[in-house]
């Protein structure tokens, strides 16, 4: 195909994927048992009080990570992007690459025989407390660190008006600062709070969850309740399972769309509010105060991964049992890639300037694409279910096939997001000039894409190749098939005679793979930089 002269191609390949979704869904969504928000109308199932409960922990833990995420980020705006500190920041993207069972293992270890447990235990709210901070090191992390580059890339003519007019440290932010996170601050918000409402592997490994002790998530009862009633039947689990996924998936996207009003609502009178505490000049610079914060932040991130690997055996007799979940994480993470890639290509296509930049419409579009992480995850593991029975598919290679479909669909917000804002580095000129030159778009994407981005390629397989390793769900279910990272932490904490060497070594692998990273990251900052002394 030559050119642009079927420019509908880019949107019809993203409905093409959009529907493959639907399809693929279909079968564990389409017969629902009972009425529009019929879960919500039982009193007698508890799951009322539990969606609640969900709600609530997932806007507070995403305001949390996201407040005290900006703050730290201010703190350190002073510190220069291209200077060995800057640079040593970017060890706060490990916990995140490290993902769900690794951080569960981390804090399993950590508070296994501290006095921290035991206060845990004393009510649901000193649990979730203790929850919130484990979240915040995986998310809050991150999100300082998003934060940092965000501020980092207002103009150095902006920073220095702003010290001449003697701003106070509120002005700056919410006359400079604010505008440029805003988007982010909104998209951010979105993850953090998918990802809370839907928490289960750290909440469920590190603790004992029951409806008892008031600490069921909304993951835990729907799983709960489908193994309950799937001993009615099959068919009938499915029905309320459906019924379920939609109500929650309508009230949820509701309770976001509010929520996002919210803060549109705070942007529009950001000037009337006054922060006292805040209203203090900008500082100088001061390295050392910087250093210090850094130094913080590096500990912060270092010192619970050294003592999990001081206090724990790593067996590597037991190698021999990585083979098989780290070569199929390997072929999963080349699929996930692969369609993210793809997927990626062709968003940038439907509109040169609009995907082109952090605008309403790209960032509308990227929330539409976490839209799939509001699907419970059990829905996504029943659709795989459901067409292997419909093709008579049995055995290891249908586990596995529907297993990779799994992981593609659970990863693409993540992965296709990450491309889709490395993308905008593709000029709109230059794919004008492109159009203009009727150029095919496969030498767009290896002249355009593929020669820039091979690192930011290789790093979103390593991004795909850690979701997939420490991801909980479809790697337990199919575990019986599959040996994974949760089946066997999963084995070693209901044991009586815990060994956790094995997971020792899933965590090794994790570890491994988040340093890498890390490291194609700073080589790619390493290449920025000289482009920048160049031009």
């Amino acid at each position: 195909m030559k050119g642009f002269k079927k420019i509908k191609t880019p949107k019809l390949i993203i409905i093409i994927f959009l529907a493959i979704l639907v399809v693929y869904l279909l079968p564990s969504i389409s017969n629902p048992n009972g009425s529009f928000l019929d879960s919500f109308k039982n009193s007698n199932n508890n799951f009322c009080t539990v969606f609640l409960r969900s709600i609530l922990f997932a806007l507070t833990n995403s305001l949390f990570c996201i407040i005290v995420g900006l703050w730290v980020a201010f703190k350190i705006s002073k510190i220069d992007f291209y200077s060995s500190t800057g640079k040593a920041l970017s060890i706060l993207i490990v916990p995140f690459l490290l993902g769900s069972t690794s951080i569960a293992f981390i804090f399993k270890m950590l508070l296994l025989h501290s006095n921290l447990m035991g206060w845990a235990y004393e009510g649901s709210t000193n649990l979730f407390i203790i929850l919130s901070f484990i979240q915040f090191w995986q998310f809050g992390t991150l999100f300082s660190y998003l934060f940092w580059l965000s501020i980092k890339s207002i103009d150095n003519n902006v920073n220095q008006y702003a010290v001449a007019t003697k701003m106070t440290k509120w002005e700056y932010f919410k006359d400079i600062c604010f505008p440029n996170l805003r988007n982010l601050i909104i998209l951010l918000t979105f993850i953090c709070f998918i990802f809370s409402f839907y928490e289960d592997v750290k909440i469920s490994l590190i603790f004992r969850v029951s409806e008892g002790l008031n600490t069921e998530l909304i993951s835990h009862w729907i799983s709960r309740n489908y193994q309950s009633d799937i001993l009615i039947g099959y068919n009938y689990a499915l029905q309320k399972i459906s019924q379920v996924s939609l109500d929650s998936l309508f009230v949820v996207s509701v309770t976001f769309i509010f929520y996002g009003l919210l803060i549109t609502m705070i942007n529009r009178n950001l000037n009337r509010i006054q922060i006292p505490f805040f209203n203090n000049r900008l500082w100088k610079n001061k390295s050392s105060k910087f250093t210090f914060i850094s130094l913080v932040l590096f500990i912060f991130v270092s010192v619970p991964l050294i003592i999990v690997f001081l206090t724990n055996k790593i067996n590597f007799e037991r190698i021999d049992f990585l083979i098989i979940p780290l070569t199929l994480s390997v072929l999963g993470a080349i699929l996930a890639t692969s369609v993210a890639v793809v997927f990626s290509f062709f968003t940038r296509l439907i509109n040169f300037e609009k995907m082109g930049s952090f605008n309403f419409f790209s960032f509308f579009f990227l929330m539409c694409l976490f839209i799939i992480l509001l699907i419970p995850p059990i829905e996504i593991m029943l659709g795989g279910f459901e067409w292997m029975s419909y093709f008579n598919f049995k055995g290891f290679y249908a586990s596995v096939l529907f297993w990779l479909i799994g992981h593609t669909f659970l990863s693409l917000p993540i992965l296709g997001s990450f491309l889709m804002v490395t993308n905008f580095k593709i000029t709109s000129n230059e794919l004008n000039y492109c159009k203009i030159y009727n150029v095919s778009r496969k030498d767009i994407f290896k002249i355009n894409f593929l020669k820039k981005f091979k690192a930011e390629y290789l790093l979103t397989f390593l991004f795909a190749y850690t979701i997939i390793l420490n991801e909980g769900l479809l790697n337990n279910v199919f575990s019986d098939n599959i040996p994974s990272f949760v089946s066997v932490l999963n084995d070693s904490i209901s044991s009586k005679n815990a060994d956790y060497s094995l997971s020792m070594l899933f965590f090794l692998v994790s570890i491994f793979v988040a340093l890498i990273s890390v490291g194609i990251w700073l080589r790619s900052i390493k290449k920025y930089q000289n482009e920048k002394i160049i031009a």
